[in-house]
């Protein structure tokens, strides 16, 4: 199949039609497996010994795609998650649904196939199968395996991704970026999957611009502050006073109109955004805390810290607790992790550097960044910045 059958649902067998699909080309897999209750109290694991409880009359569907031994159960497991990995993308997820009849011998098949399972969630449920006998406890709940395609490390991590510019200069081949900034994490998924849309979207924005004035970049300011629309905040990020994204203490945007640039060209945008969405196509994006974006990193892959700074209080996107994130960086060191961490730093005579424990770093530097756009906004000066890094190994 040279084409995914995008926004169409498929008749047929489940692994004849996965076989159809290029490799990696799904993002989610949501499975939900026969449960192999349709046994009429006569599951037998080896066709001799009769295990009694194991389903009953009551739930039995009466069809023979709910009914396999055992070893046709695990046969048909294999068969399908094999084609289940196959097809997930590297950054994909996979969720599968089950009972306690047969979510342990999909748990092993993961395990066989090297099917990472990340977690197990239990969902409550309130219909719970009916306890006719009432000689045992009333299983109400089913289990989800999350898992991705395993076998797989992720060589990079940036949890305050921003304007990504270490993500660029690195280009990983495979990356997990967040951002508690959900807007700016719903623009680089955009950016990702569909650049020529946003190209034309900021074109018709820039457009505007050009022919109604400065009055046209408030109203689109307003709309994103309203609807919080990807496509308003990468036009208002091309637009603004020196770029910088800012939100007041309500969460709104509260950035001026740059009266002496019009914007970047459409066309010329058009070719940036192209470029980068070539960049991270095997980057996942979440809208997250810094510690759920790192939480499945391994030993040995790298994360690039750039948090908030103490001395910005807030005036970016949100703040971090500074003991919390120092039990964080603890914690990376005892999983072996390594990280690049943009601390504090200097501006001219100003110095805002935030001592941390020498125990939690090995390398310290002080990194020249250019000058300090904020004194260039604000009080018209060009300030020289120093910004801090600090490494692990």
């Amino acid at each position: 199949m040279n084409t995914l059958p995008i926004n169409t649902i498929i008749h047929g067998e489940c692994v004849a039609e996965m076989k159809k699909l290029p490799d990696s080309c799904i993002d989610l897999v949501i499975a939900d497996p026969p449960y192999n209750l349709s046994k009429g109290g006569e599951w037998k694991w080896d066709n001799s010994v009769e295990l009694h409880g194991m389903g009953g009359n009551w739930n039995k569907v009466m069809q023979e795609w709910d009914d396999f031994t055992f070893e046709s159960y695990m046969t048909f497991t294999m068969v399908w998650l094999t084609e289940a990995r196959r097809i997930l993308k590297p950054t994909g997820s996979m969720w599968i649904f089950g009972t306690y009849h047969n979510i342990g011998m999909i748990n092993v098949a993961c395990q066989m196939l090297g099917i990472e399972i990340i977690n197990e969630v239990v969902w409550y449920k309130r219909n719970a199968f009916p306890n006719l006998a009432g000689r045992r406890l009333t299983a109400s709940h089913e289990t989800i395996l999350w898992c991705n395609k395993g076998g797989k490390i992720r060589e990079y991590y940036e949890p305050f991704v921003g304007g990504g510019s270490m993500l660029y200069a690195i280009n990983p081949t495979d990356a997990a970026c967040g951002d508690i900034c959900a807007p700016l994490i719903d623009l680089w998924n955009e950016i990702k999957n569909n650049p020529i849309a946003l190209s034309e979207a900021y074109r018709v924005r820039w457009t505007r611009l050009q022919t109604e004035g400065y009055q046209a970049y408030y109203e689109i300011r307003e709309d994103f502050n309203r609807n919080r629309a990807p496509e308003d905040l990468l036009f208002l990020s091309r637009t603004c006073v020196n770029g910088l994204i800012r939100f007041n203490a309500n969460g709104d945007f509260n950035n001026s109109f740059h009266h002496t640039r019009p914007g970047i060209s459409p066309d010329s945008l058009k070719k940036i955004i192209l470029d980068w969405s070539n960049h991270i196509q095997n980057t996942e994006f979440f809208a997250a805390d810094y510690t759920v974006t790192t939480e499945t990193a391994k030993a040995g892959d790298l994360i690039y810290l750039d948090p908030p700074y103490f001395h910005t209080k807030g005036r970016y996107y949100g703040t971090i607790d500074f003991d919390t994130f120092l039990a964080y960086l603890e914690q990376l060191n005892s999983r072996g992790i390594k990280y690049m961490l943009s601390f504090d730093g200097s501006r001219g005579e100003d110095d805002f550097t935030v001592e941390l424990p020498k125990e939690l770093y090995k390398r310290h530097a002080l990194i020249p960044s250019g000058n300090s756009s904020f004194k260039k906004v604000m009080d018209k000066e060009s300030i020289p910045v120093l910004e801090s890094l600090y490494l692990n190994w």
